[in-house]
């Protein structure tokens, strides 16, 4: 059959995008046409990777460049966009975006819409849906959020327009059983089918890493706030473990200031965006969500897909219906941050109940592979198309392009397909100089490795692309990306959890592969020896620096650490440090003295390792033997704030773009 779904976009990040995508896949695997028809096109490309075999298009497109002649023809939708909807929810947390324009574009796709199932994807669309579908069509409302999320006056709206529809899913039971209470007339219609997930290519977590790791968008719901102070308490407790949060979102710099208000430091990476993510959760050992509400919970799932146990609040609606307690993960009551704490120190410490809970958790994350969840769509879809046959269409809708404010409708509805990559790389990483490069189309025509700062160098090409150590020993120091034909190539799996563990033996160069803006690039450092750092944190006043040594040691020559004023001939400060047989050295700075040598209302002061006798050259202090390419945003150290007879000054280290440790010195105001 064909089946169609409206969105109202699918080129930003969210898990009703992934879901959708996801089950678009799967009909097509089960032979069904399908597409997916987006009100809004706000980018190029999805930022999850789309099937090619599902056609996507949309009604609106804000990438367009808009000509002369565009901006003329187009004055009369320009009027209707600034007219409020008719017909979307004013309930609907998307409703500002929606006007007379989207009425009107929604009823022309609609009116001419052939497929045999139409599906909704949001409240408001599927009101859309109920008033405007053809009689012909089925109907399906996808419910992604849950019954409870919703304001009064849409579940008035829903419930006034629901009845013209042939179905409503949920994606967890609980909420469906509250749809069938609060619309005791829409009962028979309600279907519970819970998300699906991929597959994941890469092999599960041994969850030996000392990593916990979080996903998900950076808003209020998701209370990333809380989880950094629990963690703040597990790292108390066990000083060696990390927390790695994945996402991005409008709150992201109050995340930030709690990183630095907790003074976490570099015990908490802020990962940004990663897609596709199970290649990080990998990394980890233990996922956590301390969520106030998850209306289904794809990112528990696709942890456990992982072999992730997974500490959870019991919120509502879906990881109570995901976890099994003390079987494949820990529950813990939804404020209670102190047991969210004691269950991540539980498993931190009992090696044998993680392995066993991650056994569990692959099995069940099968239960929300594609073949079972495909076959209850279909099961759902071909009942309804059968009763459809059967029974006489729905009452009386209303006419197509009435309350569009008479400015009449063209004759095909406005539309705009995506550009989908058809090419992209998988990165398997063995060691800093060994990986290889595969790809499921295979490889076909020439291909470079280009940098903004060095000539391009082509790789040799075979069944797969092979980055050894005689290949990687060409590259210089720096950014370089991967072309096919001119074209960057798109990053698919970079499984690169080999960079956690430090070599025994130091490789002739360190390359740490990453996506660059959904591209694969390669981030190349070659240094004779490495001031390698380990922690950098804040005690009593004092910035204490931990590291090691890579590389040739300087025998039991004194060190001190060395500052320099960036871009100025000024005098360096020192500072004494210790160092040990093994290479390992350690150094207390006392910072207040920054703030007697100003030259401007920003200083930046770079740290170097170097020898009392000058025998050998200063080594930059940086952090580059692990997976993480870019670290500037990624820590967020707290600062100092200094007041003395030159004013009040704030003294905060950071990692510069090169990876390499940075004390900003700045005056207030």
């Amino acid at each position: 059959m064909k089946i169609t779904f409206l969105t109202h976009s699918v080129d930003q990040i969210g898990g009703t995008i992934r879901a959708t995508l996801n089950t678009a896949s799967i009909l097509t695997d089960l032979g069904h046409e399908v597409d997916i028809v987006n009100v809004f096109k706000y980018r190029d490309a999805p930022q999850f990777t789309a099937d090619p075999r599902v056609t996507m298009r949309s009604l609106i497109d804000k990438t367009a460049p808009r000509s002369l002649t565009s901006k003329v023809a187009g004055i009369p939708d320009r009027f209707r966009m600034r007219m409020s909807s008719r017909f979307y929810p004013s309930g609907d947390t998307r409703a500002k975006r929606f006007n007379r324009l989207t009425d009107k574009r929604v009823q022309e796709f609609l009116r001419d819409c052939e497929a045999d199932v139409i599906v909704g994807t949001r409240p408001g669309l599927n009101i859309y849906l109920a008033r405007f579908s053809p009689p012909k069509a089925v109907t399906v409302a996808q419910e992604h959020l849950f019954y409870d999320h919703h304001k009064q006056p849409l579940r008035d709206a829903m419930a006034r327009d629901f009845g013209q529809l042939d179905a409503v899913v949920t994606v967890s039971q609980a909420d469906a059983d509250n749809y069938r209470r609060h619309m005791p007339h829409l009962a028979d219609k309600v279907w519970f089918i819970p998300n699906s997930i991929q597959p994941t290519p890469i092999p599960p977590s041994d969850v030996d890493s000392k990593i916990i790791v979080a996903a998900g968008r950076i808003e209020r719901p998701k209370r990333f706030d809380m989880l950094l102070r629990v963690f703040s308490k597990v790292h108390k407790r066990h000083p060696d473990w990390r927390l790695r949060i994945y996402g991005s979102g409008k709150r992201i710099n109050e995340i930030r200031d709690v990183v630095t208000d907790l003074d976490l430091g570099d015990s908490v990476s802020l990962m940004g965006r990663a897609t596709p993510l199970d290649t990080e959760w990998a990394k980890g050992s233990i996922a956590a969500v301390t969520s106030k509400y998850e209306s289904f919970g794809l990112t528990l799932v696709e942890a456990m897909n992982c072999g992730l146990p997974v500490v959870s609040t019991a919120c509502d609606y879906g990881p109570p219906e995901i976890i099994d307690h003390e079987v494949d993960g820990l529950l813990t009551p939804v404020k209670d941050e102190n047991a969210v704490a004691e269950a991540l120190c539980r498993l931190i410490e009992d090696e044998r109940l993680r392995k066993r809970m991650s056994s569990n958790a692959i099995r069940k994350a099968r239960k929300y592979h594609p073949d079972d969840i495909g076959a209850r769509y279909e099961q759902l879809f071909d009942s309804l198309v059968s009763q459809k046959d059967r029974t006489p269409p729905h009452g009386a809708r209303i006419p197509v392009g009435a309350g569009v404010g008479g400015y009449g409708l063209p004759d095909k509805p406005a539309s705009s397909t995506y550009e989908l990559a058809d090419h992209s790389v998988d990165c398997l990483v063995k060691s800093f100089e060994d990986m290889t490069l595969t790809a499921e189309l295979g490889f076909s025509g020439r291909y470079t490795l280009e940098s903004s700062e060095h000539p391009p160098i082509e790789v040799p090409l075979g069944a797969e692309l092979r980055l050894d150590p005689p290949f990687l020993s060409r590259l210089p120091e720096g950014r370089w990306r991967l072309f096919r034909d001119g074209d960057l190539v798109e990053a698919g799996h970079i499984d690169s959890r080999a960079l956690l563990h430090r070599p025994s033996v130091l490789p002739g160069s360190v390359v740490v592969p990453y996506s660059s803006r959904g591209q694969l690039a390669l981030r190349v450092w070659r240094r004779e020896t490495y001031a390698e750092l380990n922690s950098v944190r804040w005690h009593d006043g004092h910035l204490l620096l931990h590291g090691d040594v890579l590389g040739p040691l300087w025998g039991d020559t004194p060190i001190h650490i060395r500052g320099r004023l960036r871009e100025t001939e000024g005098p360096a400060q020192r500072w004494a440090a210790d160092i040990d047989a093994s290479g390992a050295f350690f150094a207390r700075l006392d910072v207040d003295r920054l703030t007697d040598i100003r030259v401007d209302r920003k200083d930046l002061w770079d740290l170097w390792l170097a020898d009392d006798n000058g025998e050998h050259a200063p080594v930059r202090l940086a952090r580059f033997f692990d997976d993480i390419a870019k670290r500037k945003k990624t820590q967020a150290f707290s600062r100092k704030t200094v007041t003395d007879d030159n004013g009040r000054h704030h003294i905060q280290p950071y990692y510069n773009t090169h990876n390499e440790l940075t004390l900003k010195v700045t005056e207030d105001g």
